[in-house]
């Protein structure tokens, strides 16, 4: 909920970081557009940070659309206690079932090599101080890391927030809460 209040004749509007993950987390992203294209008058480097994200994650999305599966953040900046070495975790999920002409490993090359220059260009473009740091995963790396009960990745279901899902990451999150996975 947004809140106002005056500060010697000035509204003021802020929202908690809770409730803006918890709109990404209803497939609600357009919140988080909003507020990166808004002009704070105050930023501890929090916005400019999702800034970048947002613009990264739009060019992921304009470029690879149809096979991305879902777009997460995760990280000390999502949970507010990013520091001066910290960067921005964020992990892509890319649907490989239908790809033939290539490996698995092929594709996740070729892949990380586009994305992490996107990358470098959206942190460039925002002018913040965090660096994204994409972490790329094939859809069938990912399920057999879920059968596997890997840890990273149940710490980054449990922690991260989708800022695009197409409907395979929250239901994963949902499972790994409820104890199923």
């Amino acid at each position: 909920s947004l809140r106002s209040g005056p500060i010697k004749n000035t509204n003021t509007n802020y929202l908690a970081l809770a409730e803006v993950w918890d709109a990404c987390e209803k497939g609600k992203y357009e919140i988080l557009n909003l507020i990166t294209i808004g002009l704070p008058v105050y930023d501890n480097g929090w916005v400019t940070a999702t800034r970048s994200v947002e613009m990264h994650k739009a060019q992921v999305i304009q470029k690879f659309e149809k096979y991305v599966i879902c777009y997460v953040l995760a990280g000390s900046v999502l949970r507010g206690e990013a520091s001066e070495g910290s960067d921005l975790d964020t992990f892509i999920v890319i649907d490989d079932t239908d790809v033939t002409r290539m490996t698995a490993a092929e594709l996740k090359s070729k892949l990380a090599s586009i994305i992490y220059g996107m990358a470098a260009q959206a942190s460039m473009q925002a002018g913040g101080k965090y660096k994204i740091h994409p972490q790329i995963y094939l859809l069938t790396d990912m399920w057999n890391s879920i059968n596997l009960a890997h840890p990273v990745i149940f710490t980054l279901i449990r922690e991260g927030v989708p800022l695009y899902d197409r409907g395979m990451f929250m239901p994963w999150k949902m499972l790994l809460r409820k104890g199923q996975v």
